[in-house]
């Protein structure tokens, strides 16, 4: 991952598992737009394995590694992302300015394949130093950048993941065919300074989770459960 800026992972959720996820946020309604919209929070870590698969020892070893200290959950989210005509900004090219390190994981919880908005990363952009302020890529600036050979479409079934250094060129390539829905979880070194944090209550136990890595996404007392 330091060379490319990705790395795909074994699975870590079961079918049996994604099918539990997928019929507790049936029952919830996710906000947002007709192309992109995101679950609350409290919806989140409280959907069955979502908080387990972010703390899963393999992942927290991973991202430490990368990080070189103990990682900071500082976001995680599932998003729906829908053909519509218009697409949203996330859709552009773009790097995350989260923080000096970070790295995302991300697990596919429906098929995704060409049309229905893969992950897509240029190889090797983390490596560069960011530039200053935030800004959107065209897809031709970064053709003509990267080369073609650069980009690394990942499409795969539900139950696909992976991670990547988002502070490289990224994108979710626009749905046009059909709907994706994806988990997200950011590890950081710090808080992101653009956020406001509100620990939410989790509802439900979830065992040994490490009160310090989970400080910004749950209540002190509910990680320490």
């Amino acid at each position: 991952m330091r060379r490319d800026g990705y790395a795909t992972l074994p699975p870590l959720l079961s079918e049996e598992k994604i099918e539990e996820m997928l019929a507790f946020l049936a029952e919830r309604r996710p906000v947002g737009t007709e192309a992109l919209a995101n679950y609350q929070l409290t919806d989140v870590v409280n959907c069955p394995h979502a908080m387990e698969l972010a703390n899963h020892p393999y992942l927290l070893a991973l991202a430490g590694s990368y990080l070189g200290c103990a990682p900071t959950i500082s976001t995680i989210g599932i998003r729906w992302s829908r053909p519509y005509g218009q697409s949203a900004t996330v859709q552009s090219f773009h790097r995350d300015p989260d923080d000096w390190k970070m790295v995302k994981f991300f697990a596919y919880l429906t098929d995704v394949a060409e049309g229905t908005g893969p992950h897509v990363f240029i190889a090797g952009s983390q490596r560069e130093r960011p530039p200053l302020f935030a800004r959107r890529y065209s897809d031709e600036d970064v053709a003509n950048k990267y080369g073609e050979k650069a980009f690394i479409t990942i499409e795969g079934r539900r139950g696909t993941m992976f991670m990547a250094d988002t502070s490289g060129v990224h994108k979710g390539a626009v749905a046009r065919k059909g709907p994706r829905l994806m988990l997200e979880v950011g590890y950081t070194l710090l808080p992101i300074y653009a956020f406001d944090y509100h620990p939410v209550t989790l509802t439900r136990q979830v065992l040994d989770l490490d009160p310090y890595i989970n400080r910004l996404i749950v209540r002190p007392c509910d990680a320490a459960r």
